[in-house]
């Protein structure tokens, strides 16, 4: 089995694809993912029991900063939904909370890294309550996004508070 891959940490479809994710990156500096609808993040009510930040957003700049490779099978092929109702922290004490799908390191440049073929969906039928907020914040240069597609996130009024930062 291809250490590149969520599947040999032990991930199979149905459950949280983003440890997996996390630990292969970490692990490798390359993480290729299969086809298929891969649940994203966990939906805990309270921050403090148990949840970490990575298991609901892709991290790195910490470990690895650059040439990170996360490759899926095409957009509309690998797609990563966010679970209903998804938690990962709060903003400002808010019920706003802060959701990246996916982030780098904001005290770190993390430099020529790619995201390729991977379609985010927000789930904003089953998240616009307490508002998705962001797919990508990603800090550095020579950093490629080709070939993705980012689907239901905030609309309307809750659009203030989505962001795409890169």
């Amino acid at each position: 089995m291809n250490k590149n891959t969520p599947e040999y940490y032990g991930y199979k479809i149905g459950l949280n694809i983003v440890p997996y994710i996390n630990k292969c990156i970490d692990e490798t500096g390359e993480c290729y993912v299969s086809e298929g609808e891969h649940l994203f993040g966990r939906n805990d009510n309270d921050w403090y029991k148990g949840h970490v930040w990575s298991d609901s957003c892709i991290v790195w700049g910490w470990n690895r900063n650059h040439n990170v490779k996360l490759i899926g099978a095409g957009s509309d092929k690998t797609i990563f939904k966010l679970i209903d109702r998804v938690n990962s922290r709060n903003l400002f004490d808010k019920n706003v909370p802060i959701v990246h799908m996916l982030a780098t390191n904001y005290d770190v440049s993390c430099n020529n890294n790619i995201i390729e073929g991977i379609t985010f969906d927000g789930n904003y039928e089953n998240n616009h309550d307490i508002s998705t907020i962001c797919a990508i914040r990603m800090r550095g240069s020579n950093n490629i996004i080709r070939n993705c597609r980012f689907i239901n996130f905030g609309v309307g009024d809750d659009s203030r508070h989505e962001c795409f930062q890169i």
